[in-house]
């Protein structure tokens, strides 16, 4: 009798819908969200060239930059605009790519998607490790203070470059910086920047200005 005197409180106790019971829950509740691993912070550096670093990597060049074509489709695929952590966006890190419990923050030297090269027959811009994004003539825009050309992204990148971040103008769409080597080979004898246009396939097209 007086073992079943002592279990039978704690059985009710426990099926009961009290504040004993709700508090145990949110104990419980705790213990599972704080065992889970914290996540990890990376810092990244994208420069004029497209090419993607560790922050600290000293120097930066061709050899030291990553090369994986699969991890660089992955990672770029992910970029959108650094919302989360307003500090680090302070420092310049206007840009973040999640993969599950890392949080890889971004910054860019220009523009977060740089295009690479144009395919063989015209008709595709390349970026990151092997994607590819129509190629629009008529949709090349050049920035009146550095010379540089950009050209619109895949809707699904509603990035900027950084310069053009805080820019309130809607009418300008989210560019893509061309890498210096793609226009002096396949675009800079193209180009007509006095009177504001560009020569493809015969046709003449404008060539955008942004003050």
């Amino acid at each position: 009798m007086q073992s079943i005197s002592t279990t039978v409180p704690i059985r009710r106790t426990i099926t009961s819908s009290g504040p004993w019971r709700r508090n145990l829950q949110a104990r419980a509740l705790k213990t599972v969200v704080n065992a889970r691993p914290p996540i990890r912070e990376y810092f990244y550096y994208i420069d004029v060239h497209g090419q993607l670093f560790l922050h600290d990597t000293v120097p930066r060049n061709f050899t030291t930059c990553f090369k994986d074509k699969r991890f660089l489709d992955f990672f770029f695929s992910r970029l959108r605009l650094n919302d989360l952590q307003q500090a680090h966006a302070r420092d310049g890190y206007r840009y973040v790519s999640p993969c599950g419990r890392e949080m890889n923050y971004v910054q860019a030297e220009d523009a977060p998607i740089v295009f690479q090269d144009l395919t063989p027959d015209g008709s595709q811009l390349t970026y990151a490790g092997s994607h590819v994004h129509p190629f629009s003539p008529s949709s090349l825009y050049m920035s009146a203070t550095s010379g540089r050309l950009y050209h619109p992204l895949p809707s699904a990148l509603n990035l900027s470059p950084t310069w053009m971040l805080d820019d309130r103008r809607t009418s300008i769409p989210p560019l893509g910086l061309l890498r210096s080597s793609l226009v002096l080979a396949k675009l800079f004898d193209k180009l007509n920047v006095e009177n504001g246009s560009v020569q493809w396939n015969g046709r003449e097209f404008p060539l955008h200005v942004i003050d």
